[in-house]
């Protein structure tokens, strides 16, 4: 069985971004192909749980804390005055678990992108695939450009 040299990842999203620096990370090459482009909608995203510890694990932890909202927690109930009525119960321990953020997709993408960039990673926008065949330790994959490309992953 033959290790992967390069990868082929559809999407360049948050988990598209993520495996490319997870693989550049593990010295496979990668390619992400996405048909927009990457800049999300502007909305937030809570990531707790086992979330931040990906994000530590893939180096990008502190940098998307430093562009987020920390402490990451339930919202308290207040009247149409601002008056708090009840205030949130705290967040269940995680063993080991980091703190959870409160991340504004664009900046989290950007995080992402920049890191898997740097990494070298080739991000490419306004891209897709129109086939994928079967050449034995290789996919040929046909992209929309009509480019033809080898991956192994």
């Amino acid at each position: 069985m033959s290790v992967a040299s390069k990868g082929l990842i559809v999407g360049g999203g948050i988990a598209g971004l993520a495996t490319a620096i997870a693989l550049r990370q593990a010295g496979i090459e990668c390619d992400v192909a996405e048909i927009g482009d990457l800049r999300p909608v502007g909305a937030g995203i809570g990531l707790a749980g086992r979330a931040p510890n990906a994000l530590d694990e893939l180096g990008v932890y502190a940098e998307v804390v430093a562009t987020g909202q920390p402490g990451l927690g339930a919202p308290a109930m207040h009247d149409a005055a601002g008056r708090v009525l009840s205030a949130p119960p705290p967040p269940p321990p995680l063993a080991g678990g980091l703190e959870p953020i409160g991340a504004y997709l664009p900046a989290l993408a950007e995080v992402l992108a920049t890191n898997a960039a740097s990494l070298g990673a080739r991000i490419e926008t306004g891209l897709s695939i129109e086939s994928i065949d079967d050449a034995g330790d290789a996919a040929i994959v046909k992209m929309t450009s009509g480019e033809a490309r080898g991956y192994d992953l």
